[in-house]
């Protein structure tokens, strides 16, 4: 970062930032995820910020990014049946679990006060994510767009709507929240075992369903039923 008043800096021209991202000039592993990680870890793409993924940086990526922003401006400048401290529980879990958790369930029940065209906004652009990152129907440009073009499209945007003032939170991590992590952590929990029990329901039917070596038409038909 450049500074704008080297004097005032001690005569620092610039300052070192995203040091998280910091790696040694001789690691030229292609394994290196931080070659590929760009952007704050709070509003990185759910599939960037879990460990185990090993591929490149994506345009979805990107557009889900924008999408996390979006949410974290609405949560900290609007009013909403959120508490602000909601922040911490859906960015700042460890394995991106809070925002697995959001997309599962609240962004269902977000609610941005006097303001629902912003709320089916949130909403409708949250639906889009949540399929580009659970059945891997992956955002693009152009299907963000129509996203956001068809709801800022709609009537009854507020005028006049000013931003919340930014409040810093500095009161220490309370009961409240604590509840709310585990409420969501449930929540990723079922849906997890939801989807691996229809993965593996999957299997099952495709395994009955394929053809045997020599079986009558009859025997196979009596098999399926």
């Amino acid at each position: 970062m450049i500074s704008a008043d080297p004097q005032a800096e001690g005569g620092a021209k610039g300052f070192l930032i995203d040091l998280e991202y910091a790696a040694f000039l001789q690691d030229r592993r292609p394994t290196s995820t931080l070659r590929e990680m760009t952007g704050e870890v709070c509003f990185m793409a759910i599939e960037r910020q879990r460990g185990h993924y090993r591929g490149e940086h994506m345009v979805y990526h990107d557009l889900e990014s924008f999408y996390w922003s979006l949410l974290y401006t609405t949560l900290r400048h609007t009013i909403t049946n959120y508490a602000m401290r909601s922040c911490q529980s859906i960015f700042e879990q460890p394995d991106a679990i809070g925002k697995i958790a959001f997309l599962v369930q609240g962004q269902t029940e977000l609610v941005v006060s006097h303001n629902p065209p912003l709320t089916a906004c949130i909403q409708s652009f949250g639906l889009v994510a949540w399929e580009s990152h659970h059945a891997h129907k992956y955002m693009t440009h152009a299907s963000a767009i129509k996203t956001l073009d068809d709801e800022l499209g709609k009537s009854g945007w507020p005028a006049n709507d000013r931003a919340r003032p930014f409040e810093p939170l500095e009161t220490p991590f309370n009961e409240g929240i604590e509840e709310s992590i585990h409420r969501l952590t449930g929540i990723v929990r079922a849906t997890q075992e939801v989807y691996m029990k229809w993965k593996a329901g999957d299997a099952d039917e495709d395994e009955q369903n394929e053809d045997v070596e020599g079986e009558p038409p009859a025997r196979k038909r009596s098999r399926q039923q």
